[in-house]
């Protein structure tokens, strides 16, 4: 059951020693990780997973999203520790290779997700770490002037990878507006089901003798999954360990 790990994180918590800056340093070990897997499968020296191949990008997606995202909040994660504690210079490395790598992936929803995060970050630190978030502001000017001027390519890829991806979403037809569609089904699909499975979720394997599509079934948003799979009760259980 989805709600299984959150409720036992709950319950665990008073016992666990989970400080913000441990949890915050595994996740940025965790992002180096998958970004030298990443690295490696880019180099061609670990095979590309075939489902990960197309032919609509310059750039694969060396990553699926579910990995993708981890990469984003270990940038995230390491950005906390630059602002709340004097971490060794290093890190600020780690931090731009994970916020590049975050944009290589192509990972749209990865985009979304890490600039919410990175945003509520900084509004839940803005009057504790001013100068901080000042400090950061700067070095990330400074890091991409360089690099600007080391090799002016680096930035026209970028933006043509970023432009791409917003013209994609813009087109008709897009994997984004198909995905939307899919939250919708499934949304409607939950709400318009009987009080059991709208409070706790449909029975396992019941999309195997359903005619929903398949972006209603595999959904590509977390909030809306849990609704869909484990009801209004799974998803207020996500929402509070969230909290």
């Amino acid at each position: 059951m989805f709600t299984a790990p959150a409720l036992t994180l709950m319950l665990l918590r008073p016992v666990v020693d989970l400080a913000p800056g441990r949890l915050a340093r595994w996740f940025g070990w965790a992002g180096c990780v998958l970004c030298t897997i990443a690295a490696l499968r880019w180099a061609g020296i670990l095979p590309m997973p075939v489902e990960l191949e197309d032919t609509l990008r310059d750039v694969a997606r060396a990553l699926p999203a579910d990995y993708a995202i981890v990469i984003g909040q270990a940038f995230i994660a390491v950005i906390y520790l630059q602002i709340t504690g004097r971490r060794a210079g290093w890190w600020w490395a780690v931090a731009g290779m994970l916020g590049v790598m975050t944009i290589f992936l192509q990972h749209r929803s990865v985009w979304v997700a890490t600039a919410a995060g990175l945003a509520w970050l900084a509004i839940r630190t803005s009057r504790s770490f001013t100068v901080a978030w000042l400090s950061v502001a700067a070095a990330g000017a400074v890091t991409l002037g360089l690099v600007v001027i080391a090799d002016p390519n680096i930035a026209t890829t970028v933006e043509s990878l970023v432009s791409g991806n917003v013209r994609e979403v813009q087109s008709r037809g897009s994997t984004w507006e198909w995905r939307v569609q899919g939250f919708a089904e499934a949304t409607d699909r939950a709400f318009a089901s009987d009080v059991t499975d709208m409070v706790i979720g449909p029975p396992a394997g019941w999309a195997a003798n359903s005619n929903a599509s398949f972006a209603s079934i595999h959904i590509h948003d977390r909030y809306v999954d849990t609704l869909a799979y484990y009801g209004v009760f799974g998803l207020a259980v996500l929402l509070l360990w969230l909290g």
